[in-house]
């Protein structure tokens, strides 16, 4: 942490007591707007060198009250599955908590080799998993399990298969620039390409890869760049990387007067769904060649790959 901030102030309970006596022993409440940072999520990406993103209170806040509406999570007792470190974790944690709910955290010893007991002992009925990993659970080993989120990695048949008639399974996407923008409640006949639909906080448009000034027709296979509150304000240290992720004044947008000016470039391939005729449901489709993308700050969240 000393490496990360000039100062460093331990949450306990002086620091968050409203006490008036804490005022004498130089303790005070801090002044934020939905403008100023809240904190900085370091991410991967594609090429394994660690990239910090900067985000604001009201982006996570935007995000945290859309997808946790969206996604069921009024009073859940979701899994505190994911690392500390992960955006997932992070996220989960601030959207279970604003919808009133019981944030279930194992033991390392549980979340490494006793998952189901836990989930079991906890009485947990929320969880967010890779496809990976749902594939090691049998369904009614869990049967305290109401809603599976999953994604992170290409989603197999058989995950659907598996769980689609057990629990509400819902399939994510969303990079953790923009945090969750897409989502598609599954069935065990639904493609495991298919992402979804965007959420209300996020503009979803799919443009040329080689030229983001154009969009590409219906049906047509483009790059996805999404805006909204939700957006991160930049990449940490590095204007060269924001500048080329994060885009403004696109012509289309433009000329249809869009207020979301800036967009965030996924380097992610998809395309609408037409066979479903609802005119918003996504199907992955690939990633644009790493030669024209190849220091994305990407982590989604979704099938293929936060």
């Amino acid at each position: 942490m000393q490496g990360l901030a000039e100062h460093v102030i331990v949450i306990n309970a002086k620091t968050v007591s409203r006490d008036q006596s804490n005022k004498t022993k130089g303790f005070c409440a801090a002044s934020v707007g939905p403008k100023d940072p809240i904190f900085v999520l370091f991410t991967s990406g594609s090429t394994g060198k660690p990239k910090g993103m900067i985000h604001e209170h009201g982006a996570i806040c935007t995000h945290a009250i859309t997808h946790g509406e969206a996604m069921g999570y009024h009073g859940a007792r979701v899994l505190q599955f994911a690392a500390h470190t992960f955006d997932v974790a992070i996220i989960k944690i601030f959207t279970t908590l604003i919808f009133r709910g019981c944030i279930c955290i194992p033991s390392e010893e549980d979340r490494r080799s006793n998952i189901v007991g836990l989930i079991n002992s906890m009485k947990a009925d929320y969880a967010i998993l890779t496809p990976s990993f749902a594939g090691l659970i049998e369904p009614s080993d869990v049967p305290t399990l109401k809603t599976l989120a999953i994604g992170g990695e290409a989603l197999p048949q058989d995950r659907i298969q598996r769980w689609a008639e057990r629990v509400s399974l819902i399939q994510v996407y969303g990079p953790a620039e923009v945090g969750t923008c897409l989502i598609m409640h599954m069935h065990s006949g639904t493609s495991p390409e298919t992402v979804g639909y965007p959420l209300p906080n996020s503009s979803i448009w799919l443009v040329d890869p080689e030229n983001q000034h154009y969009l590409v027709p219906i049906g047509a296979v483009g790059e996805l760049v999404v805006a909204g509150p939700s957006s991160a304000r930049s990449y940490l240290n590095d204007e060269v990387k924001t500048r080329s992720c994060f885009l403004e004044k696109l012509d289309w947008a433009d000329q249809m007067g869009l207020k979301c000016g800036r967009f965030y470039r996924t380097g992610d391939l998809l395309r609408y769904n037409t066979n479903l005729f609802d005119g918003r449901t996504i199907s992955l489709a690939g990633r644009t060649p790493k030669s024209s993308f190849e220091d994305s700050g990407s982590n989604p969240v979704r099938s293929s790959t936060m």
